[in-house]
């Protein structure tokens, strides 16, 4: 069967524009194929990234983007100053004038990057620890209770796994 014949439309090719019309409150009816699981884990995954990206521009920005960049160790904030062509104190003290802080950035590029490695790998949460630059896994633990909320083996638990959970054709398992 054609497309023609499903749609019961005539398909002209190579037209200047195509444009297809479709009833009235289509829009509104549930979609056939569409999985709600799969859906929850997408809002979960753009909540993530919305909480986790920089809502400023200039500066701030500027400091998100070299520490998601970075690969191995952080730069400290010495580092990531002269990255930027511009001095320690400059860097802290235009910050601030942005209401942030070198930490508060740091601590969201880490946040970001703890549940990125918890929904999509199976590392042990030593080697995370060890990727985000925590010296002991006690302290990975407590930064992620203090700015996720809740301890990294129960957001992992509960988090998004989405990968892991899908089949070859997309559906959840």
């Amino acid at each position: 069967m054609g497309i023609e014949d499903r749609w019961q439309v005539d398909i002209a090719y190579r037209a200047e524009r195509n444009c297809i019309h479709f009833a009235e409150g289509t829009g509104a009816l549930p979609l056939p194929l569409a999985n709600p699981l799969l859906a929850e884990n997408y809002k979960k995954l753009c909540q993530n990234i919305l909480e986790t990206s920089p809502k400023h521009n200039g500066i701030v920005k500027s400091v998100y983007q070299l520490l998601m960049e970075s690969r191995g160790a952080f730069p400290n904030a010495q580092q990531a100053a002269r990255a930027l062509n511009a001095s320690e104190r400059s860097l802290h003290r235009k910050l601030a004038e942005a209401n942030s802080s070198y930490r508060q950035i740091l601590d969201n590029v880490r946040l970001r990057r703890a549940r990125e490695l918890l929904d999509n790998t199976n590392l042990p949460m030593s080697e995370i620890s060890d990727r985000l630059g925590f010296a002991e896994m006690a302290s990975f633990s407590r930064f992620f209770r203090r700015v996720g909320g809740l301890a990294p083996s129960n957001y992992r638990k509960n988090g998004l796994r989405i990968f892991a959970a899908s089949n070859d054709d997309g559906s959840l398992q």
